[in-house]
């Protein structure tokens, strides 16, 4: 942008004050907490009203280090009629949250009693915001906490990619990527899951995606399967019926009820039409057992109820539940696990997934996991209807249903909920900004 703008300093209220009042549809960059102090009222009163009006006003650089917190709490209020009060921190109050070089000044002012909305960046999980944008009139003003003019203080900027048809432009700070259901009942093969996209998903999520969003600074959710007993008993039938359910033979007594769905002795296993499947146990439903498995390396294991919480088939498929464990130690932006209960995780009025969204100012969603055309679909789609901004990483999502649902996927992804990319493709816009 200031390479295609022309720069005007001024170092004198007088100076300042025939500029603003000029007429030019101008961003007026304030870096002299001067402003707030009582000989350039004037300029000040002039600069509000262009805001007002129509211009751009940023509080910025060494403004943030000198400012009066009860100067500008009395500034914010009166003359901009915004909510927003600053504090003072030091830098033993961030070190949990932040990794902040050395040479950052100490004393500098953060932002509270913002709406989310106006909130840039926040030192999660405090309500402690470090830039903040707001309307103002016709026109906006904005604030940074610091600029220590070093290479990369934090990561305030926003980073611009390539999609499948258009450059898009996100904010790190709120953005996540999802990551949906890779987990063991789906992509491992002592459940009989042979190798196909979900682990070239895998593949690319572990070259391209993840490391990509770790250098971004964007929080990586883990949304995955995790029920229990009493979501099942919640659960409607319907959605019970898609993950197989058993049968018993007609001369096998049977009381219909509430244990209709459970394991019974004697049962086989059906899939979602009814028919055999003569498989591994894990086809009788949810909630019920899915046995002994044997892995690859020889050694057996109790696989656990199926789709239940803390379960072997529910644990994140090898190597990704290594690279979650380490993401949770992050010091900034750990990496979270969220359960879901629908194939969707944004289904019905609110789910825990989209009340950490809205705790956190979320507005970006990029997309992966398996299945595409299932639990990353169905949760892409209702992201969409709810105003996300919602980006599908299309190698970085698998299905076993045939290619068409894939391309089905990714063709109104990128044409009507959104946008569709590949993992490398992101990796690429992380790795130019």
């Amino acid at each position: 942008m200031l390479s295609r703008a022309v720069i005007y300093e001024y170092l004198t209220a007088e100076d300042a004050l025939n500029y603003v009042g000029s007429g030019w549809r101008n961003i007026i960059l304030v870096s002299d907490s001067g402003i707030a102090e009582e000989h350039s009222r004037d300029v000040l009163t002039a600069a509000v009203k262009c805001v007002k009006n129509g211009y751009t006003m940023i509080f910025a650089g060494f403004f943030a280090s000198t400012i009066d917190c009860k100067a500008m709490d009395v500034m914010i209020k009166e003359d901009f009629e915004l909510r927003w009060r600053f504090v003072d921190y030091d830098m033993h109050h961030v070190d949990d949250h932040l990794s902040l070089p050395e040479t950052i000044p100490r004393n500098r002012r953060l932002l509270c009693h913002l709406p989310s909305s106006e909130v840039v960046y926040s030192l999660n999980p405090s309500n402690l915001a470090y830039a903040a944008f707001a309307r103002v009139g016709l026109g906006k003003l904005g604030y940074i906490g610091d600029v220590n003019f070093c290479e990369e203080v934090e990561r305030l900027a926003l980073i611009t990619m390539q999609t499948t048809n258009t450059p898009i432009t996100i904010s790190p700070s709120k953005s996540v990527l999802v990551i949906i259901d890779m987990q063991n009942f789906f992509l491992s093969s002592a459940l009989g899951r042979s190798k196909g996209a979900g682990h070239s998903a895998c593949n690319q999520l572990i070259e391209h995606g993840i490391p990509a969003a770790r250098k971004a600074g964007i929080r990586i959710v883990w949304l995955n399967w995790g029920l229990t007993e009493q979501d099942v008993q919640k659960m409607p039938p319907a959605v019970k019926r898609a993950f197989g359910f058993f049968a018993v033979p007609t001369d096998t007594p049977f009381e219909a009820g509430d244990e209709a769905f459970s394991d019974h002795p004697d049962s086989i296993s059906v899939d979602k039409h009814g028919a055999p499947t003569h498989t591994q146990s894990a086809h009788k439903g949810i909630g019920a057992s899915c046995g002994t498995l044997k892995l690859d390396n020889g050694t057996t294991i109790d696989a656990g109820k199926l789709l239940m919480c803390n379960q072997w088939n529910t644990a994140l498929y090898p190597p990704l539940d290594t690279i979650y464990s380490q993401g949770t130690q992050l010091p900034h932006n750990p990496d979270i696990w969220i359960h879901k209960d629908r194939m969707s995780g944004l289904w019905g009025a609110k789910t825990s997934f989209e009340a950490f969204l809205d705790e956190q100012g979320i507005k970006t969603l990029f997309f992966a996991g398996v299945n595409t055309d299932q639990c990353v679909g169905g949760t892409l789609t209702d992201a969409f209807s709810k105003g996300f901004d919602c980006i599908l990483l299309s190698d970085g999502c698998g299905t076993t249903s045939p290619s068409s649902a894939q391309a089905c996927y990714e063709y109104n992804s990128a044409r009507t909920y959104g946008f569709c990319m590949s993992c490398e493709q992101f990796a690429r816009g992380v790795e130019g900004s």
